[in-house]
């Protein structure tokens, strides 16, 4: 597979926190050039991707919480509310990585329903921030959060300790045992990243790197 082949399973990410709005622009140019997947943008700038991106099929994802995950959760799902209303097809938060590590499950739970909630139909993928959390803490949040029907648990912000690792997609899909895709981002870089990522069980790769990607660069 070469890296054309695996623009449909990219969602291009441009999250610096410098990121400008000629930044968007670019990463519009190169999703509809190479025909990504999708584009994760901060929330605050949906709309701007939107109309560069309407009616292409590319979708325009938009992150909650990012990259910290402490909000309460009446905030996020506002804020996932308002990125959806803006145009946002998918949402990709970060959950409460305090929560994860006091192995409070309930909370978990009922922070991604109130955004499922006041999202209305969107795709939610939940990030776990695995580097924070030990093995046991990544499979448990990622079974708990599967059985609240979120469509996707997502291993890394690309903010945070560490980055995705083949082994933590595995156990991921593991965890969420069919009811749930996984979405691998954090680190990404290579081709080479993205084959084994998809070999290991992701539906989706994250990367800010997908133009040098595709490119073969």
């Amino acid at each position: 597979m070469n890296g054309i082949d695996l623009a449909s399973f990219l969602d291009h990410s441009v999250l610096r926190p410098d990121t400008r709005l000629h930044d968007i622009d670019t990463a519009c140019d190169a999703a509809l050039l190479y025909r990504f997947r999708g584009v994760v943008v901060p929330s605050g700038a949906v709309h701007h991707a939107k109309r560069r991106l309407m009616n292409t099929g590319i979708k325009v994802v938009a992150t909650v919480a990012f990259p910290h995950g402490n909000q309460a959760p009446d905030v996020k799902a506002n804020e996932a509310m308002r990125a959806a209303a803006l145009g946002a097809d998918e949402i990709d938060y970060v959950i409460s990585i305090g929560a994860a590590l006091d192995d409070d499950l309930k909370y978990l739970r009922e922070e991604a329903l109130a955004i499922i909630r006041q999202t209305r139909g969107k795709i939610v993928k939940a990030i776990l921030e695995v580097g924070y959390l030990g093995e046991k803490q990544r499979f448990e949040s990622a079974r708990a959060l599967a059985a609240t029907g979120i469509p996707y648990v997502k291993t890394c912000t690309g903010f945070g300790p560490g980055g995705a690792r083949a082994e933590d997609v595995a156990l991921l899909c593991q965890a969420v045992n069919g009811k749930a895709l996984v979405k691998a981002s954090g680190g990404i870089r290579t081709r080479e990243q993205v084959l084994e990522m998809l070999q290991a069980g992701a539906a989706v790769v994250g990367t800010s790197h997908s133009a040098e990607i595709c490119a073969g660069t």
